[in-house]
Order: structure tokens, then sequence, then C-alpha cells
């Protein structure tokens, strides 16, 4: 018979349940630690939203300090448009009285000129005169303002008067054709602003021996210019009376053509117009009848006879100067024109003829052949005269004219051959291109253009023709 102990039960039943108190004791705390650890949870979430909620605060703060920084930069933007305006306005107005002098004597200073416009026009407003920029010599050109319409009437009828025993030539400052150039400007032209390039007519007469750098100083002030080409002839070094300029943006090139065409510089009327091999007018519209649209040179800039310069401006003091005649806006213009010295007037070489370049198309184009008749053989026709003198004199005669042309003509596609009939000269040149899309962009280029002053007729030949025709 197993005997227990009473104390010894009691005492074992007080640890059993100290043991199950601490049990209990670690479960409250177990579960007090996981209200604990809600808590942190509840707050941190909360501190999230709180954080979150300022954050989003100060959002619609800062956007409301953004759109009324949009709408005070829209109020600035008003006020400078109508600045902008106002200004224009008012240089509209001072241009429209102001007017052009040109064949000043070059000693003649502000206080003649404005002597002499006040007695016969009335109350001068300005006087600015343009200067050489490197010796600060008169060029013999000069704007003056008025401040009534009728002033600038009476200043134009005062053309040819005496000034300082020196007849002088009155004529508007052109503000309505400059202030169009202005706005073509500023009109979208093509949104990558691609170089332009632009042909120049007229270089002939006393504008025959012009330099490259006084064509492109005659055209810095209206923007970059990436190259300037003037044809020449080989044996005289004259112009053949045309050139190329290219501009590096198509808005710059298009507000100098606006301006300068059919500008008298030197005593010369100069013809400015789109060159036909220009990426832009390709860029803009690569159809036929589009690009004729767009060709401004005419008949006349090619074929135009010099004429007596009975008005250049004495610029014998003049290292490097000379004038434009009726120059666009007399503020932004003339400013340009102190920077940069322009042509000298004094040239007065005589054109040379004969031009081995092809000249930009005539406005009155032969009609294309029909496309049934397209091949790959083109012929040229009126590329040289056989009458020419040269013909017998000079033996690079035909080389020289075959280099030429295959120079311009390989631009629209892979030449083959090139042949001209030396024996029975005819001045037709004969093409093969590899295929008949060369030829025909060939024959769209080039009929209808002039080389030598004479207008080219281009048509095709089958294969059979030019096998019997070419050697």
């Amino acid at each position: 018979m197993l005997v227990i102990c009473l104390p010894c039960f009691l005492h074992l039943d007080r640890d059993r349940e100290r043991g199950r108190e601490r049990e209990r004791e670690r479960e409250r705390e177990r579960e007090r630690e996981r209200e604990r650890a809600k808590e942190r949870e509840r707050m941190r979430r909360e501190r999230e939203k709180e954080r979150e909620r300022m954050r989003k605060e100060r959002e619609k703060e800062r956007e409301k300090e953004r759109e009324k920084e949009r709408e005070r930069e829209i109020e600035r933007e008003k006020k400078r448009e109508e600045r902008r305006k106002k200004e224009e306005i008012e240089e509209a107005k001072r241009d429209d009285l102001t007017v052009l002098v040109l064949n000043l004597d070059l000693k003649a200073d502000e206080r003649d000129i404005y002597e002499f416009f006040s007695e016969i026009a009335g109350k001068v407003r300005d006087i600015q005169c343009i200067k050489d920029q490197r010796s600060g010599k008169s060029k013999g050109v000069a704007y003056v303002e008025f401040y009534t319409q009728e002033s600038v009437i009476k200043a134009l009828a005062a053309n040819g008067y005496m000034l300082k025993n020196r007849p002088i030539k009155i004529q508007s400052s052109q503000a309505e054709k400059n202030r169009a150039a202005k706005a073509a400007k500023h009109q979208p032209i093509d949104p990558n602003d691609i170089p332009l390039k632009l042909y120049i007519g007229g270089l002939l007469g006393p504008l025959s021996n012009i330099s490259e750098q006084e064509l492109k100083q005659l055209f810095n002030p209206f923007g970059d210019i990436l190259d300037v080409e003037i044809h020449r002839d080989p044996y005289t070094g004259k112009s053949k009376g045309f050139g190329f300029i290219q501009f590096h943006k198509a808005s710059e090139a298009i507000e100098a053509m606006s301006v300068l065409n059919g500008m008298e510089v030197a005593g010369r009327e100069i013809k400015v117009g789109y060159a036909q091999d220009s990426k832009y007018l390709l860029a803009c519209d690569n159809t036929q009848e589009n690009l004729l649209q767009k060709q401004q040179t005419t008949k006349k800039a090619v074929k135009e006879e010099e004429e007596p310069d009975n008005e250049k401006i004495d610029n014998d003091d003049d290292d490097g100067g000379g004038l434009i005649a009726g120059a666009g806006s007399k503020i932004a213009l003339m400013q340009k024109l102190q920077r940069d010295t322009i042509i000298d007037n004094s040239i007065s070489s005589k054109y040379a003829s004969g031009s081995n370049t092809i000249l930009s198309k005539s406005s009155q184009v032969s009609p294309i052949n029909p496309l049934s008749n397209v091949t790959q053989n083109l012929v040229l026709c009126n590329m040289f005269s056989p009458n020419d003198s040269n013909i017998g004199s000079d033996p690079d005669f035909f080389s020289d004219i075959i280099e030429d042309v295959k120079e311009e003509c390989s631009k629209y596609g892979n030449i083959m051959k090139i042949w001209l009939d030396t024996k029975n000269i005819d001045g037709k040149i004969y093409i093969k291109y590899s295929n008949k899309d060369e030829s025909l962009k060939a024959f769209q280029f080039l009929n209808g253009r002039y080389f030598g002053g004479s207008l080219i007729n281009a048509y095709f030949i089958a294969n059979e023709v030019w096998d019997a025709t070419s050697h």
C-alpha cells in the first residue's frame, strides 16, 4: 500500500499550480505583445495616411502655385505681345515716314543732309548714314525720317536734286515690302527648317566681277549662310550672270528672297528665287507642277541685256563698300548693313557671254513627253551654238561642255554614257541613264531651263535610235 505524505502532496500541487499560473502569465504577455503590435501597425498606418494626406495637400498647393504662375506668365506674354504690336505699329509708322537717299557725295554728313531736306521737305526727325565698318567712311547712302507724310511726298519729289554738286536719288524705304517679308519669316516653313538654296540672277554689267565674299556680304544680314557659288567664264573669270547661295534655315532664305528679289544693287536689278535642286522644294512637294509654281526665276533674269549704269555711287575711297538701293527695313536692315560691308558699287566690267552651267527653269516650259515615250536615253538640244568661235580655237571646248553637263545631270541618276557629235555639230548632247526613272527625273528638271543663254529642249529617243546615233 502506497502511503503519500500529505505535506509532500500539497507541495506538489502548489508547484503545478504555479506552473499553470506562469503559463497563463506568459500567454497574457503574448496577448499584450500582439495588442501592442496591432497598435503599432495601426499607428503606422495612421502616420502613413497622414503623410499621404499632407503630401497631397502640398501637391495641391504646388499645383495651385504653378497654375498661378502659368496665369502670371500668360498675363506677361499678353503684355509682351501688346508691347510688341505697339512697337511694330510705331516702327511701321516710322518706316512709312522714311526715305532712302542714294548717290550722296561721300563728304556729305548728317548736317548737310539735315539742312537740305529741312529746306525742301520739312522738319526732319532722324538721319542715319551708312558707313563702312572698317574705314568709317560714308558709303553714299542714308535714311531720312520725317514727322509727316506730307514731308515724305515733298522729299520724294526732290529726286534728282543736287546736293554738294551731285544729283541724289531719293526713293521710299519699301516699308510694305519689308513687312511682308517679315511676316513670311514667321510663317511655318518646315518642322525641321531645313537648308534652302537660292538662285541669284542678274549678275551682269557692273556686277559681272562680283566676288563670292561680296555676294555673301549682301545676304549676310538675313541669316547664317552655308555656301556661295558664282558661275564664271573659265577664260575671263567674269560672272556668267548667275550664282547660288544656300542658307542654313529656309525661313531666313525666304526672307532674303522676299526683300532682295527685284532690288537694285549697284544700279543693276537682281533676281532671287528658289534653286530647283533645293531640298526644301523637294521636301515640300515633289510634283513637277508645284515645283514650277514655286520657281521664281524668269527668262528675263537670264537674257536681259546690260544697260548703261547712270546712277552709280562714287566709292573710290571705299575699300569694300557699295549700296543696296531700296533695302528693306530702315531700322533692322540698316543696322545689319552697318555691321556688314556690302558689295562694291564701283564694279563696271561687262557681262562675259557664254555659259557652261544650266540655269533655273523659266516659268514657261515645254510640256513633258507622254510617259509611253520615256526611255533611258535623253537628248538635250541647244547646249551650245554650232557657230561658237571657241569651237575651232579651244581644243577642250567639247570636253568642257561634256564635263559641265555630266556634273549637272549626274544629280538625277547614274549616267552610263554621255556623247555629242563633234563632226555634225548641232548643239545636241546625248545622255544614257541606267533606267527610265532617272532619265524622266532629268527631263523634268532640265527641260525648259537655260544653258549658255539658250533654252534647253529635251526629248527621249528609243534604244534603236541611240545605237544608230551615238558612237
